[in-house]
């Protein structure tokens, strides 16, 4: 397994395992996430963003992505919504 930072190519991948980690996060511990975000114009282009001036790295195992890490600071999230 090879750990290397992201680029545009690994989009598609790391918008696969964002997807299925918001599913299993809303399904067992926060049913405020928006389950959605990761495939909306905001989430692709928020990973977009984060791959070309941000932090994101990837788990490479066999020209497959296993696994992925990104960092940003964000002045306001929109990932979830408020419950009332």
């Amino acid at each position: 397994m090879i750990i290397r930072k992201a680029t545009e190519s690994d989009l598609n991948s790391i918008l696969e395992l964002n997807h299925s980690l918001f599913e299993l996060e809303f399904d067992n511990f926060d049913d405020t996430l928006k389950v959605g975000w990761t495939y909306e114009k905001v989430g692709k282009d928020y990973f977009i963003e984060v791959i070309k001036d941000g932090t994101v790295f990837v788990a490479d195992e066999e020209n497959k992505i296993a696994g992925y890490l990104a960092g940003s600071i964000l002045a306001n999230s929109c990932i979830s919504e408020k419950k009332s």
